[in-house]
């Protein structure tokens, strides 16, 4: 299992590692551990967020397991500088990450096609991408040499908006054909069934 842990849980380098080796016991096997914040400044600096993953990768071979940390950059979701600065950051952050502990590096946002290869070269090292409508197909990233897609939110986010539109249908119109589904009771609760194989 993979845990999102946002910034690391921790405002410190020590309590980010703290917060990974209850992840651990926990029984996450890797992470994702971004650099942007929710602060004043959108993002860490480079320094801040190299201790960050270091603390993590630290905190991790203590606890005698082998974590994936995917090192999350949040400079094109943010969009911090120009597209040459942007993509200049971003390989030397990635650099950075991956010589502190890092496994793989997820450039948050980034969607255009070209300018995934080019970090894939850049890099040499397995990147990350966020799938979501606009970012080219999963065999084209594959193509381009991304290593892993993610769709973080993306499934909840369709769930929800079904739920709300059944909602508002509800309250509208107080019809119930609107809850017509081609999945069963019962196939849901296959889903959740102990294969006996």
């Amino acid at each position: 299992m993979t845990a999102d842990i946002e910034g690391g849980y921790g405002e410190t380098p020590d309590e980010v590692a703290g917060s990974v080796a209850d992840i651990i016991r926990a029984g996450a096997v890797g992470i994702n551990l971004e650099d942007g914040t929710h602060a004043q400044m959108p993002i860490r600096s480079i320094e801040d967020a190299v201790e960050r993953i270091r603390a993590a990768r630290e905190a991790a071979t203590k606890e005698g397991v082998p974590l994936v940390i995917n090192a999350r950059i949040d400079l094109y979701l943010k969009h911090i500088g120009d597209d040459e600065t942007r993509f200049a950051e971003t390989v030397q952050r990635s650099k950075a990450y991956l010589a502190a502990g890092a496994d793989c590096i997820f450039p948050f946002g980034l969607t255009d096609p070209k300018v995934i290869a080019d970090l894939v070269t850049a890099v040499k090292a397995p990147v990350n991408i966020v799938g979501r409508p606009g970012v080219p197909d999963v065999s084209r990233l594959q193509r381009l040499g991304v290593a892993r897609v993610s769709t973080a939110s993306g499934p909840s986010l369709v769930a929800m908006s079904v739920t709300r539109r059944i909602a508002a249908e509800l309250r509208a119109k107080g019809q119930l054909n609107v809850l017509e589904s081609p999945m069963k009771r019962a196939d849901a609760q296959q889903l959740f069934s102990v294969r006996q194989d």
